[in-house]
């Protein structure tokens, strides 16, 4: 157990690192689920995804799109132009591109050839609009042939597309072609690790989640590139299209999850193994605008998940879901630490006439962040989520949800839980307890204090936490209840 003199060193670390938290310019996009349909009319049939069907049911729709259909051409290139134009003449350090490339159509309409072109063209489309900044791109579940259908094995389809972004994969050439992942060095000296969760997504059939316990080899990969980064002292961040946890929107069927519930658990240990070497998680598929905060065994903040909106306006097939505006994402960070600084999302609104882009919302102004973007900030951003007395911030949260298309007065006091939950309990069965009323993760239970020391008896791990928190003095307060608490815990 960590001596008082080790705490009180702990303690004096908080009040020192960090006493700044200035923007240094340093940015990246976060682009996904274009979800792009070339069929898309201007004069065609809203109910039948806005393809003409020579019908009285055709009619003139807006050429940047429909809640009721996927992207048109000219919303991919209206949401590329805003970022050109938002980048405000600087050269973003990468392009962060998270997959879903092709419609939510009829698998009659496309074959591989069809969905490499595809994948081509939307490439093609970003590294002509950013020339000198690198894509790193991630493939989705609707970037196969058939859809959702990835073998944890060598393809053609793998080998194709790795032929078309050989230029970012690198060294990792040869990985992508066996499995659809790889890791890239960034510009800022971050390794970014890019998953292909579509292993772990219950529609792909091809994966038996009761007998394979490692589809492609990916988490003990994994493991390996975050033991060898944490060994050379360098962070990273992870990326990947299908999220872990609950999709927090799709309410009627309560829990709807996306992974195996095996691999759920696998994924939140191997980061609760490694959080000390992953800054940021960015995460896509949902269409939605969300976060995650991933906790300790001993209830702890410890990492966090930033899921960002679609470009295609689709409303969903799913119930209570409903459609979205279109966003993207530019993020800035800390170029020495690799910390996430800010973020801020742009949108284009399908019901304002002005058919142009803005800006919906800062991160830090909107949720009054003080700091960098850290699990203990996200986690105290979830604790406002969760109260319904005074709805300010979660109604705030809720608007942005779907990029401001959804009036928060839709959402009840069912709704805001499940929110909450969904957001707070990446675990499967702590999203239950905490939807029923019980406890989730234990330290956040009360809602008033959050454990920061995940470890007591890791002063190093300790230590790395503490560098990423800033010098807020509630600090002082939750590092003192969480060490009285653990050490309760420990005597048992």
């Amino acid at each position: 157990m960590a001596s008082a003199g080790r705490l009180a060193f702990s303690l004096v670390l908080v009040t020192l690192i960090q006493v700044g938290h200035g923007l240094n310019g340093q940015f990246f996009w976060h682009v996904t689920d274009f979800h792009l349909d070339v069929n898309y009319s201007t004069n065609g049939n809203p109910t039948k995804m806005c393809w003409r069907t020579n019908t009285i049911n055709d009619m003139e729709l807006s050429k940047y799109g429909n809640y009721k259909c996927d992207s048109p051409y000219t919303l991919v290139q209206e949401s590329v132009k805003a970022m050109q134009r938002f980048s405000d003449k600087l050269e973003p350090d990468f392009i962060l591109w998270t997959g879903d490339d092709k419609a939510h159509v009829s698998e009659s309409n496309f074959n591989e050839d069809v969905v490499v072109d595809l994948i081509a063209n939307l490439t093609t489309t970003l590294s002509e609009a950013f020339p000198n900044s690198p894509l790193v791109p991630v493939l989705g579940n609707h970037d196969y042939y058939p859809t959702h259908m990835m073998p944890p094995r060598k393809t053609d389809m793998y080998t194709r597309v790795s032929d078309l972004w050989s230029k970012w994969l690198g060294e990792d050439v040869i990985l992508f072609r066996n499995g659809g992942y790889y890791s890239v060095d960034l510009p800022n000296k971050v390794k970014m690790i890019v998953l292909n969760t579509v292993f772990y997504y219950k529609k792909n059939s091809l994966i038996n989640a009761d007998r394979d316990d490692d589809p492609a080899g990916q988490f003990k990969w994994l493991e390996s590139v975050l033991s060898q980064a944490r060994s050379q002292g360098r962070k990273t961040y992870i990326t990947s299209h299908v999220p872990p946890g609950v999709f927090e929107r799709h309410i009627c069927k309560g829990g709807f999850q996306w992974f195996h519930d095996k691999y759920n658990k696998r994924y939140i240990s191997i980061v609760n193994d490694y959080h000390d070497v992953i800054i940021a998680q960015f995460f896509a598929h949902q269409h939605s605008d969300t976060f995650r905060i991933i906790y300790s065994p001993l209830g702890c903040p410890v990492s966090y998940i930033l899921i960002a909106p679609s470009i295609t306006p689709w409303n969903t097939t799913l119930a209570q879901v409903g459609p979205n505006n279109p966003g993207v994402r530019k993020i800035y960070y800390n170029q020495a630490t690799g910390q996430i600084s800010n973020y801020e999302q742009f949108y284009f609104d399908l019901n304002n006439t002005t058919n142009s882009w803005s800006l919906e919302y800062s991160a830090r102004d909107s949720y009054q962040l003080d700091g960098d973007i850290t699990p203990l900030a996200l986690h105290r951003l979830a604790s406002q989520l969760e109260n319904s007395v005074n709805r300010t911030v979660f109604d705030r949260y809720y608007l942005y949800n779907t990029v401001s298309f959804q009036s928060p007065s839709e959402c009840d006091a069912e709704c805001q839980r499940y929110q909450y939950c969904a957001v707070s309990n990446v675990d499967f069965t702590a999203f239950e307890k905490c939807r029923s009323g019980a406890a989730g993760n234990a330290s956040h239970a009360s809602g008033i204090f959050v454990a920061v020391l995940c470890d007591i008896d890791n002063a190093i791990d300790g230590h790395r936490l503490f560098e990423s928190l800033g010098d807020d003095i509630k600090i002082i307060n939750d590092l003192l209840l969480c060490s009285e608490r653990l050490k309760r815990k420990k005597k048992k």
